[in-house]
């Protein structure tokens, strides 16, 4: 739900606030930035709270604080309240849910780690295929007051029943990951004797603490190839559909694209998370990221709905490869921090997140027109790719 309702429709939220207030683009978009700013400096603590008390909890209180965030988006009147509900409450409080979830399935699975984190990302884009044409739809014949309250009811009333059945770990229920028990542990691909002195000794993975994993170049490697990835999708997520609009596309049709790219990305993030378990994971996000570069560029100069169609269905299959980015990260520092590590990468990759509306948006306010500053995202996404072909997997001390 969080990652259906918040990305996929902040851009249809800032086209209407900009048609009522006349606040502008830059200043708009501008507060997704602070919102990932405002991620970063709580995701390392959210992830050591996973870590130590696990998911549930923490996710209950991110759902309370987004779904009352919703609520009370129809009493924004000023950049202020603006900031404070779009800016503060909804980024931030996503968070716990995106590292609670992740960290649960991180946990509960070895062999298959990958497929399942693209089962559990999958979901999270198939519900913005259904809320960005909904969402846009709901705007124009109901208002945007009344599109936010649906939201955040639907939210408070789905999310917080789901989050009473996570479970941290499978060992205190007498299982091991994928479902394995004590008595038929199975020989993992990674070798008992290469994970020796920080190792978990039920799947034989090596387990590194942050101190330890900061020290390797492959932590920095991940983290800026995160940061790419992060400024080019927030860049496109924030303002796909004004871009769309600003080109004549009526704001239905902008959203519906806007969906049609989440279906596509949904659709191919199992089938990339069953080929990453059991192939080279850089090489596949490197590769990927190249298609998703691909699809900024045809966005960049998108005039017809043709070329639409073609930009949803490569920046979908592109960014179907997320889910790889989490895998990987508990393949090279394993399973037991692996919240606290995921986020301490997140932290430095929302320097990323945060710039790429941010200057997009500025970008249009001085020019407008996008195609320029679109050229320079897909070439941070370029970037990105480059950096995830050549990290490897550190070596254990």
């Amino acid at each position: 739900m969080y990652g259906a309702i918040y990305p996929f429709t902040f851009g249809i939220f800032i086209n209407a606030f900009s048609k009522e207030y006349g606040w502008s683009m830059g200043v708009l978009s501008a507060a997704f930035s602070v919102g990932a700013i405002g991620q970063a400096v709580v995701g390392p603590v959210q992830g050591y709270l996973v870590d130590r008390f696990g998911p549930r909890l923490l996710m209950m209180v991110g759902v309370i604080i987004m779904g009352t965030a919703f609520l009370l988006v129809r009493f924004i009147d000023s950049l202020v309240m603006f900031y404070l509900i779009f800016g503060l409450l909804i980024a931030v409080s996503g968070g716990p849910v995106f590292t609670g979830g992740s960290t649960a399935v991180a946990n509960w699975f070895f062999r298959r780690r990958g497929f399942a984190l693209s089962i559990l990302t999958s979901a999270w884009v198939a519900g913005g295929a259904i809320a960005a044409p909904a969402g846009a739809w709901m705007v124009s014949h109901l208002g945007w007051q009344t599109a936010a309250t649906i939201f955040g009811a639907v939210y408070l009333l789905t999310g917080l029943p789901l989050c009473l059945i996570m479970r941290h770990k499978p060992e205190p229920y007498g299982y091991l990951p994928d479902g394995d028990t004590p008595e038929s542990k199975p020989t993992h691909a990674v070798s008992q004797n290469s994970a020796s002195a920080a190792t978990n000794g039920q799947s034989g993975e090596a387990d590194f603490t942050l101190p330890q994993a900061i020290r390797t170049k492959t932590f920095w490697m991940l983290a800026l190839a995160g940061a790419g990835f992060s400024m080019s999708n927030s860049a496109v997520m924030t303002h796909q559909i004004p871009l769309l609009t600003h080109r004549g596309f009526d704001p239905q049709s902008a959203a519906n694209a806007l969906g049609l790219m989440a279906f596509f990305s949904a659709i191919g993030r199992p089938i990339l998370g069953y080929v990453g378990d059991r192939l080279n994971k850089p090489v596949l996000l490197g590769s990927f990221l190249i298609i998703m570069t691909a699809g900024i560029l045809v966005l960049g100069f998108a005039q017809s709905m043709t070329a639409v169609y073609l930009y949803t269905v490569l920046y979908g299959v592109g960014f179907a490869v997320f889910p790889v980015t989490m895998a990987v990260v508990a393949e090279c520092f394993g399973r037991r921090f692996f919240g606290t590590i995921q986020q301490s990468i997140q932290a430095v990759s929302t320097a990323g997140f945060a710039l790429g509306p941010l200057f997009v948006g500025w970008y249009f306010d001085a020019t407008q027109e996008y195609r320029g500053s679109l050229l320079v995202i897909a070439l941070v996404c370029f970037g990105a790719a480059l950096l995830y072909f050549f990290s490897r997997k550190p070596a254990v001390r």
